[in-house]
């Protein structure tokens, strides 16, 4: 068999009769093309993975900044109280039942703020917050009924209350350090998400650059 007659062989019948200009020209039109549906398909998925790390990323890290916060508040809570327990309010160091008054609010303001973020669908989130008010109410009142025993009292009073007010503290402490992990390994795990995201897009482009590249070379045969 002769060169001229292999070469005929190759064709598709279906473009035997299809102008040698028409073939040249799909076959320049179907790179441009094909490449132009890649930036478009790699444009469309860029956008996606980056509105997912936007929500997923920013979310999960106010969600641990808040957590963070509301443990803050109350290890405030315990140290205001405990400074005022040392010193008796004498020599004018009385201010410490307000500073606790006050970083109480801040952590019924953060708890507030951190429920009205969560999906109402989230029970377990809804519960884990209701478990927090609960014990930290008993918490900062056995503190200031503890720190009144000391300042009015003395030791010998305030002594008698320090067992309830660990053991508040303990019950706060259990379940808050949980939440606070839990927060934390929500951004560990957006983060791991974004990463997954961002290698399947990186393995799709490959792969579709290597097929239109394949495509590209068999299409030579159209003319």
């Amino acid at each position: 068999m002769s060169l001229h007659a292999s070469d005929k062989a190759l064709k598709p019948a279906l473009f035997a009769d299809v102008p040698i200009g028409h073939k040249l020209l799909v076959n320049g039109c179907i790179p441009l093309l094909m490449f132009a549906l890649f930036m478009g398909w790699q444009q469309w998925r860029l956008r996606d993975v980056g509105d997912n790390v936007s929500h997923a990323v920013r979310a999960s890290v106010a969600d641990a900044v808040a957590a963070k916060d509301l443990q803050r508040n109350v290890v405030q809570v315990q140290q205001f109280l405990s400074d005022i327990s040392a010193t008796r309010a004498q020599d004018g160091l009385d201010d410490g039942f307000k500073a606790a008054a006050e970083q109480r609010a801040q952590f019924e303001a953060n708890l507030k703020a951190f429920r009205g973020r969560l999906d109402p669908a989230d029970k377990a989130g809804l519960t884990r917050l209701d478990d927090l008010q609960a014990r930290f109410q008993p918490y900062y009142d056995t503190g200031v009924r503890m720190a009144h025993a000391y300042v009015d009292g003395g030791p010998a009073e305030g002594n008698k209350l320090m067992p309830e007010f660990d053991k508040t503290s303990l019950a706060l402490q259990e379940v808050l350090d949980a939440f606070v992990a839990d927060e934390t390994n929500h951004v560990e795990s957006a983060i791991h998400q974004t990463e997954g995201n961002t290698s399947a897009l990186l393995w799709g482009s490959l792969a579709l650059c290597v097929g239109m590249c394949l495509f590209v070379a068999s299409s030579n045969y159209v003319v």
